[in-house]
């Protein structure tokens, strides 16, 4: 997950993208005709923000999750920038994915309108799930909202780097985030480091109504480094997933993406094959 203050380290790009993904691009909600036989649609929505032509990893994000959703050929995918949603779009497909990936984006209101509302399938990645209602989140979660985390650079590792909350626990299995000080100008000897991860993430907690905790899931959990804490980084209640960054940011061979490639599977209600 990244902000409009970061400029993000990405690994594995040219490994996701050589597989090629057929999906329709939709800006308008117009139907569709399913080719070859497919019988499911889902949407994909990522951020644009109000400057495109400067932010370009929301369609990226986008990409990797296509590729994904590359093991299931009987889904149509429609993808579409989130600014450009129009009421209702939500009701038209199986499953809808929101990738949020733009800190504080401006994402239409009839969006939250009809993802809280929704009895779809639907999955929140990311960034601005705050702007609710703090009684609506919980509602729709069982989770309040509490902050977003820091690096913390009192706490350091064995090697001296900064800590966050980089391990994610899921299944009995832990996969680790990126981190690492990285020189701004590797050419020169003595150079400004710049510590490169995806360190910021949701934190939260879950609810003290009980009612709203019922039929509440944490799938996996992220664990700090330094610390030992642990909280929520994927959760489910009924119909509705979260994630509490961007899986795809600072991504490697044994990263959190994996985490959501297999809850990918919940997500569109498909059985493991």
């Amino acid at each position: 997950m990244i902000s409009k203050r970061r400029t993000p380290l990405l690994a594995l790009a040219g490994l996701l993208l050589i597989t090629g993904v057929i999906a329709f691009t939709s800006s308008s909600g117009v139907a569709v005709s399913w080719p070859f036989g497919r019988t499911k649609c889902v949407r994909v929505y990522y951020d644009r923000s109000k400057t495109p032509d400067s932010y370009w990893m929301g369609r990226t994000y986008a990409l990797f999750t296509q590729n994904l959703l590359g093991h299931f050929p009987e889904w149509q995918q429609i993808v579409s920038p989130i600014e450009l949603y129009q009421a209702g779009e939500i009701e038209t497909c199986d499953a809808t994915i929101y990738l949020g990936s733009y800190f504080e984006n401006a994402i239409p209101q009839a969006f939250y309108d009809d993802f809280a509302k929704t009895k779809k399938r639907v999955a929140w990645v990311g960034y601005s799930v705050w702007k609710y209602e703090p009684k609506t989140l919980e509602r729709l979660f069982g989770h309040e909202y509490v902050d977003l985390t820091t690096l913390d650079t009192k706490t350091l590792d064995k090697q001296g780097q900064p800590t966050f909350f980089r391990e994610v626990i899921y299944k009995g299995e832990t996969f680790y985030k990126f981190g690492e000080s990285v020189k701004l100008d590797p050419t020169l000897w003595e150079s400004e480091t710049e510590f490169r991860a995806g360190f910021e993430q949701t934190r939260l907690k879950l609810s003290q109504d009980v009612e709203q905790r019922k039929g509440v899931e944490v799938l996996a959990y992220s664990r700090h480094n330094g610390t030992g804490e642990t909280i929520p980084y994927a959760v489910r209640k009924e119909n509705r997933f979260y994630f509490a960054d961007m899986p795809f940011s600072f991504m490697h061979e044994s990263d959190r993406m994996l985490v959501f490639a297999d809850v990918l599977f919940d997500i569109l209600n498909e059985k493991p094959r």
